[in-house]
């Protein structure tokens, strides 16, 4: 008689908002990689970097007051059909800070860093799997200029 295995337990998604206290912008243009595998005839890269701090959480392993370091990124490339991604990026716990790696279309880092330009945005809010293995998958980004704290004041008290 076989035992019948434990189900396995809900992981429940987790919220990480964090403010903004700085950011920086890259651009890079090139014609061409020269190499056979690579038939597309130019490359074209947008990035953002965010920096800042978390401010509220839902993750019960991330505490308050954590540096966050988010790099988003644009790439103009073909985009394969069947490909399902699992989410807009992942995070990563490094030593004393997170690490975020967030992917969006090109307009989007567009509209972002004029967002960031104009002061406004309070806090980017990554949504996604609790750290696992000093990993997460980050299944939502979202920029905000207009957060509502008040919304969050009456969430359970996370361990820090």
């Amino acid at each position: 008689m076989s035992k019948k295995r434990k189900p396995k337990p809900r992981e429940y998604p987790v919220t990480y908002i964090s403010t903004v206290d700085r950011y920086s912008a890259d651009y890079s243009f090139s014609v061409g990689s020269g190499h056979d595998y690579d038939p597309h005839p130019y490359s074209e890269h947008f990035s953002i970097q965010i920096d800042g701090v978390v401010k509220i959480t839902t993750s019960a392993k991330v505490k308050l007051g954590t540096p966050v370091k988010i790099h988003i990124m644009g790439n103009v490339r073909e985009v394969d059909e069947k490909f399902k991604p699992n989410g807009v990026g992942f995070m990563d716990s490094m030593k004393g800070y997170l690490n975020a790696i967030i992917s969006l279309p090109p307009l989007s880092v567009h509209y972002l860093l004029s967002l960031l330009k104009s002061g406004k945005v309070e806090v980017v809010d990554l949504f996604g799997s609790e750290m696992k293995h000093r990993h997460s998958t980050i299944r939502s980004f979202r920029a905000t200029t207009a957060f509502e704290w008040e919304d969050w004041k009456d969430e359970p008290p996370v361990k820090t």
